[in-house]
């Protein structure tokens, strides 16, 4: 969905906006798994990955999308066990 479809979000359902952010978000996360694959990651790369399946979780649970919820933590999760550990 192109932003200008929807020019007030206000008159979406929950479930519409959840179509919405989850489009934007599955977009981001397949544009950089795309970049991932041809290069090993960088840790701006693995961020944006945890915010957007951070970000895909929390919308899921508004609306009560389980399923999507605990895949979207998975991806999380995984995220931050690649991601670089500060130094001690």
């Amino acid at each position: 969905m192109k932003e200008h479809e929807f020019e007030d979000l206000g008159n979406l359902s929950m479930l519409e906006l959840f179509r919405v952010e989850a489009e934007n978000q599955t977009a981001l996360l397949a544009s950089t798994l795309l970049e991932i694959e041809k290069a090993p990651a960088t840790a701006g790369q693995l961020e944006l990955l945890m915010r957007a399946a951070h970000s895909l979780k929390g919308a899921a649970r508004i609306v009560n999308l389980n399923v999507i919820a605990r895949l979207a933590h998975a991806v999380h999760q995984l995220g931050a066990t690649r991601a670089p550990q500060p130094a001690a």
